[in-house]
């Protein structure tokens, strides 16, 4: 199932090589008019096959399967492209929970341990498609009526709190020794990443740890400002306060160090320290809507678009599918790569969230399935550490057993289990 799922959205990822092309020629729906007028942005979609419309199914798979690291990547880069600019889309990727899935995803990455070159890379991928879903789409935005941008905003605030990892949190948690009580959980996966997995803490300066440090402290600012330029779930939490304002304290620190590569860092860190005081003491920090001046960095980011006329709109589909379609490109290569390699480790869904059960374990639990049918998925079960199938073993031999922790990965026998055991902990989360 996963590969299939991996496979079917890779596909779909690489048609957005030509679509923005193809959507360029089209005439653009009177519902994407609408959005654009009121909303404020100036992007495209195809009438006769708007992408937007796959966001339920790319959540579910996420949430069913956030430890397949070929999925999540083909997935996450296809909501990059999805969500760009695009309101639309947005709110469509916030109400059906992409930002549940893409937490989840970045959980169970998270518990690999320290990352390598492809760990950054694939942390930077989850954290751009968040930011892509949750991030303001235009500097023209900001001039649209309060009720129009609370439009907006109301359905990031939704999103964010509706996140729920209670799984991966508590693991994550376990060697700080420290618990912080009732926080936002993508606030505290995001803090965590900017403390255990930022290139300015592990002193890794590669291209993709720079950027990915730059993308956590993005999508921070993104939610603090759904929330009215504020950190839900902040104020009177003294522990995680800390925690927090020493960890962007850190950052800041780092970024700033002579001749270091995280320069942008340094002022997102800056910027971020900024509403984390304002959580504190909102009337020592105002903030007034109609003026992001606060957000300079975000400003940096978006281009004015009144008066964007069609052939300005054209000139930037063709400049951002040149720059993406080497990086797409790359990106899905090593999501196939992952596929493949997760298929072989014999990774399976570990129901790390409220929405992510197997199908199999539901099945069964629920009693839904025939018996006919469950012996025929344990004819297939693979061992996670040989490969050998059930069928292929005698008639009299024990049946496979799952793994007693996460209760759902198999083995033929206790020797492959514990041969395996060093691969299979980092994405063994207990039930």
């Amino acid at each position: 199932m996963p590969t299939a799922l991996t496979e079917a959205f890779i596909a779909v990822a690489e048609c957005m090589e030509s679509y923005f092309y193809v959507s360029d020629l089209a005439v653009q729906s009177a519902e994407v008019k609408d959005s654009m007028a009121k909303f404020g942005w100036a992007w495209l979609e195809l009438p006769e096959f708007p992408v937007r419309k796959l966001f339920p199914a790319a959540a579910k798979a996420l949430q069913q399967f956030p430890e397949h690291r070929g999925l999540v990547l083909a997935i996450a880069d296809w909501c990059t492209d999805a969500c760009k600019q695009s309101v639309i889309a947005k709110l469509e990727a916030l109400r059906c929970r992409m930002l549940q899935g893409l937490c989840l995803a970045a959980g169970h990455l998270a518990l690999r341990g320290r990352f390598d070159s492809n760990g950054y890379m694939i942390a930077g991928r989850i954290f751009e498609a968040m930011q892509k879903a949750a991030e303001t789409p235009s500097i023209q935005f900001y001039s649209r009526p309060i009720e129009v941008k609370d439009e907006f905003y109301s359905a990031a605030r939704d999103a964010w709190r509706e996140v729920g990892l209670e799984t991966v949190v508590a693991t994550l948690e376990e060697p700080l020794r420290e618990r912080f009580g009732a926080v936002n959980h993508a606030l505290r996966l995001t803090a965590y990443f900017l403390r255990n997995h930022s290139g300015v803490v592990e002193l890794t300066n590669t291209d993709h740890s720079v950027a990915t440090t730059q993308l956590y402290l993005e999508v921070l600012k993104s939610m603090g400002e759904a929330f009215g330029n504020t950190f839900p779930g902040l104020a009177g939490n003294t522990a995680f306060q800390r925690y927090l304002k020493g960890t962007l304290r850190g950052i800041q620190a780092g970024s700033s160090l002579p001749g270091s590569p995280f320069g942008d860092c340094a002022n997102l860190a800056k910027e971020a320290l900024l509403i984390y005081e304002r959580t504190i003491n909102p009337l020592g920090v105002p903030w007034d809507q109609r003026n992001p001046c606060l957000l300079t960095a975000l400003n940096a980011h978006h281009q004015q678009i009144s008066d964007v006329s069609q052939l300005e709109i054209s000139a930037e589909v063709i400049a951002y599918s040149e720059l993406r379609k080497d990086v797409r490109r790359e990106i899905l290569g090593i999501a196939g790569t992952c596929a493949a390699a997760d298929a072989k480790a014999g990774v399976e869904s570990s129901s790390a969230g409220p929405s992510g059960h197997n199908e199999d374990t539901k099945n069964e639990q629920a009693g839904d399935a025939s018996t006919s049918k469950r012996e025929g998925r344990a004819k297939e079960r693979a061992c996670a550490k040989c490969g050998t199938t059930q069928k292929q073993r005698g008639s009299g031999e024990p049946a496979f057993k799952k793994c007693s922790r996460c209760m759902s990965t198999y083995y033929c026998g206790p020797q492959c289990q514990k041969a395996h055991w060093k691969e299979h902990k980092p994405v063994c989360v207990s039930r």
